[in-house]
């Protein structure tokens, strides 16, 4: 599957193990937090198993599906990661 999947609807997000993406993100806001992350760029480093997005933007996961984000480049297909 490519990075450029919608991951609000997204099932291999939810089942799958722990992914890697190098997706470029800018965050718009993040539900529930004050407006710090607004605005922010950053790389999808990681996709954990429940389909939170991490990335070099900060400490925070975007949810995506609960949060506002736009993808800025997409970089090839998620890789599984050795737990």
């Amino acid at each position: 599957m490519k990075c450029n999947v919608n991951f609000s609807i997204c099932s291999f997000c939810i089942f799958a193990a722990v992914k890697t993406c190098n997706m470029k993100i800018k965050i718009v806001h993040l539900k529930g937090e004050d407006n710090r992350y607004d605005g922010r760029t950053g790389t999808v480093t990681l996709i954990d198993g429940i389909g939170q997005l991490h990335g070099t933007w900060g400490s925070l996961a975007v949810i995506p599906g609960v949060d506002e984000y736009e993808i800025i480049e997409e970089k090839g297909e998620p890789d599984e990661v050795d737990e």
